[in-house]
This record gives C-alpha cells, structure tokens and sequence, in this order.
C-alpha cells in the first residue's frame, strides 16, 4: 500500500496533527483512502496492490481454515478502536467471537495482529504500529514480508514483543498461537 500523507488534509474544520479523534475520522469525507489514527495522529494509507490482496487472501485463506468456532478471522478495512485517539485497520486480525460487536469495532485487544509489509508501509509497520500493539496489549504480532517471502512472528512478554519465530522461504511452522495452524512463508506467495 502507498503511503500518502501523515498529516491531516485541510479541510473545514479539522484539529492540528496529535489531536484527532475517532470522531474526527467519522466526520471525514470518503476520498477512497484507509484512515487511521495512532496517538491523535491521522496516518492515510491509498488502496492496497493486487499483490498485496493476493498475499492477504491467501494467508487469511490458511488462518481461517484452521480457526476454532469461538475465533474470528477478520481483514482490512477492520477497524480496532481501543481509545478515542487510536484507530488501526491491520491487514488480518484474530479475535474472539465474544469481543466482536457486529455492527461496531473491536475496541479489546485482538489475540493476532498481522501486517503485510509493502515499500510504503514498512516503516510503519516495523516501528509505529509494532509500539502501538505492543502498548496496547496485543498478544502476537506477525509480520510477512513478501518479497523475501518471510514471516516474523512476535509474542508480548512482559510487556514488550519478543522474537518467537522467523520463517524464510520453505520453512514452516506449526504455530500453536492463538491456535495451531502450519504456516510457510512461501506457500503464502504461490497461492
């Protein structure tokens, strides 16, 4: 996905960068754009590749055939919203059933985030988004890289993300957070 701006477009009546809330982010107008807050701060993301659909599908694809009934799978555009001033839609998320509102956002932490990297959201991915999830209380953080193909898994241990597993390639992976699923970096990017 291209990265298009971090600071809020000009229009009538919005607050100075750091100040945003959610309800700030209702009042916007739809400019085809993914809109997300981090600490006040607007962050506007353009759609996403064709590549990077392909490779959320086929990995929300692996996800959700090994998720229990009490687990939902769920895909960008899905807002987390734990405050008024942050608002994130992860690529793919795991949640349980109970903390879902249908018709809302989820508002408790997801058991997985999963960012998939693209040139212009790496940055992000890697440093803004993992602080956030982290300080929020998101017990594992995957990130997949496509072009490597690898899959950095991160786990919340007193407080801070750990290294738990790095996939390169052909490797795999019997995951067994937050359930048991096989994963390979590779068969991500087949299809």
């Amino acid at each position: 996905m291209a990265l298009m701006a971090t600071e809020a477009p000009h229009y009538p009546g919005t607050p100075p960068a750091g100040e945003w809330t959610i309800n700030h982010l209702y009042a916007l107008p739809d400019d085809g754009l993914r809109h997300e807050l981090v600490d006040g701060v607007l962050l506007m993301t353009a759609a996403p590749t064709i590549r990077h659909q392909v490779v959320s599908m086929a990995f929300s694809y692996v996800l959700r055939a090994a998720c229990p009934p009490d687990m939902q799978v769920l895909a960008a555009p899905t807002d987390y919203q734990p405050d008024h001033r942050n608002s994130v839609q992860p690529d793919l998320l795991v949640a349980r059933v109970t903390d879902l509102d249908l018709e809302g956002s989820l508002r408790t932490p997801p058991l997985l985030i999963v960012e998939i990297l693209s040139p212009s959201t790496r940055r992000r991915d890697l440093t803004i988004k993992k602080s956030l999830y982290q300080t929020l209380g998101v017990p594992a953080y995957w990130i997949f890289d496509p072009d490597v193909p690898a899959l950095t898994m991160l786990t919340l241990t007193d407080g801070i993300y750990q290294l738990d597993t790095k996939l390169v390639g052909h490797e795999s992976v019997e995951a067994t957070w937050p359930y048991r699923v096989d994963l390979c970096p590779a068969e991500l990017v087949e299809g």
